[in-house]
């Protein structure tokens, strides 16, 4: 990620060409034997191209791929970061994804040769400078023209790589301050063309400034639960979070929110594109779909109390209702029909052939009852019923 390799004043900046293994620093891993690479930094283009919305679409993909080929047990969340992570700002075109591991000796033991046999460059890199700990499993996939596609960095919870979601989540929600970004990394990548480092390097105050606005503003306590979350993936200490479902209407989610609030259960919820969906202004709740997130040990517990709380009653109460609405439509259509068949019995004439008597009978009947329906639909609409979930 671009953002934070500035923090360590190039120690952490990609080196070398594209044809070249890795960064300064790195120890890359070739089936039994260890290659230091700790070589100068050389100079390499900076390629700063607008937001393509492909790349939202490639993480997935490869979050899919990586879910379906690790191991389960050492696997936690996969979070898009970097400023690719971010709709509308230019950046690399480089997908950077932040994997959460259980143990990091595993995912050098059990991970790490999974991905190289599948043509994945492996480095344990350090944290901070060229030999400083902790390292991590970094990770490089190149398409098949040995052009860099991503970037994949496993670290475990307690790592300070998670405040980087800090970042990412601020831009998103402050498009001003993405917007600032982005001029900056267009300006930069002019004037520091054929360096790297100093275009890393160039960006560091800005970053340093915002992610500190970004922990201000994300600790403060809010109802939504984002701030326990936020401060959970903190260097002081990690909770996973997993997805309990996906809403597509905001009266559900409402109701699920409250729900979980009232037992003490937090949650995350998130928009699309599953980046943290808050209130905007004037108290409108963001477009669907919805997804719902929760501590993993709070996950069953979570679903019992919505199957239990809300959704099976609401499946009953939608079966009666459903029960109580054919009914009401067999009454109504009666009612109306009948109505329709009196009228026609009052004008039309007695001298008319029976053939002619019962059509006009049958046409006044069906023109009532539609007529009928569609009195009783304004009326729903009227009250606010009409596209309520709740009461179909």
């Amino acid at each position: 990620m671009d953002e934070f390799e500035s923090r360590d004043k190039g120690n952490l900046a990609e080196t070398g060409t594209e044809q070249d293994t890795g960064p300064a620093g790195a120890e890359k891993i070739n089936g039994p034997r260890t290659v230091k690479t700790a070589r100068p930094p050389v100079k390499e283009e900076v390629n700063v191209v607008p937001y393509d919305p492909q790349w939202p679409v490639l993480f997935e993909e490869e979050k899919e791929h990586l879910l379906s080929c690790l191991p389960k047990h050492l696997i936690g969340r996969i979070e898009h970061f970097g400023s690719t992570a971010v709709p509308d700002l230019p950046a690399k075109p480089i997908v950077d994804m932040l994997v959460e591991v259980t143990d990091l000796d595993e995912t050098r033991r059990l991970i790490a040769p999974i991905l190289e046999a599948q043509g994945y460059e492996y480095f344990w890199r350090p944290t901070r400078g060229d030999d400083v700990p902790p390292f991590y499993a970094w990770f490089i996939k190149r398409d098949k023209n040995g052009k860099r596609t991503h970037h994949i960095h496993m670290v475990e919870d307690h790592f300070e790589h998670w405040e980087r979601l800090l970042f990412r989540d601020y831009l998103v929600e402050h498009p001003n301050a993405a917007k600032e970004y982005g001029a900056l990394k267009l300006k930069f990548s002019q004037i520091h063309r054929n360096d790297r480092i100093a275009y890393t390097e160039a960006k560091t105050d800005f970053i340093v400034r915002v992610t500190g606005t970004a922990k201000e503003y994300y600790g403060r306590a809010r109802p939504d639960g984002d701030a326990a979350f936020y401060r959970a993936a903190g260097p002081s200490g990690a909770v996973t979070y997993v997805p309990l479902l996906e809403v597509s209407e905001e009266e559900e989610l409402a109701v699920v929110q409250s729900v979980l609030a009232h037992t003490g259960i937090p949650c995350i919820v998130r928009g699309p594109g599953m980046l943290p969906a808050r209130q905007h202004s004037g108290g409108q709740a963001g477009k669907g779909p919805f997804r719902i997130d929760v501590p993993g040990d709070d996950l069953w517990k979570a679903r019992d109390i919505l199957l239990a709380n809300v959704y099976r009653p609401v499946s009953e109460l939608r079966v009666k209702a459903m029960e109580m609405k054919l009914l009401s439509g067999i009454i109504w259509g009666a009612v109306w029909s009948a109505l329709g068949f009196v009228l026609a019995c009052v004008f039309v004439p007695e001298d008319w052939d029976q053939i002619s008597r019962l059509s006009v009978y049958i046409l006044a009947g069906f023109t009532a009852l539609v007529l009928g329906n569609a009195i009783q639909r304004s009326r729903q609409k009227s009250r606010g019923q009409e596209n309520n979930p709740w009461l179909k």
